[in-house]
């Protein structure tokens, strides 16, 4: 089941990329970098940038939910 396109509540879901698409991140220009995971909002993001994603979810009083598809992306083994 795939939650990169919902979030419940407060808990944002945060699902693994498809493969072969780019970080979302403007910083990256003519480098880009892949993508790893992607928000409820559709933006694909490398692990860098999925990191400040989550602070900034965190900081909006949300919580964070991983995939198992995305903690495998992530490299975060399982939970």
């Amino acid at each position: 089941m795939s939650g990169g396109d919902r979030a419940s509540g407060n808990v944002y879901v945060i699902d693994a990329a498809p493969l072969r698409t780019v970080c979302d991140a403007a910083i990256h220009g003519d480098r880009p970098i892949d993508a790893v995971t992607q928000t409820p909002d559709r933006f694909r993001w490398c692990a860098i940038h999925t990191w400040a994603e989550v602070e900034r979810i965190e900081r909006a009083g949300g919580r964070v939910k991983f995939t198992a598809a995305a903690r495998l992306r992530l490299q975060l083994g399982a939970r």
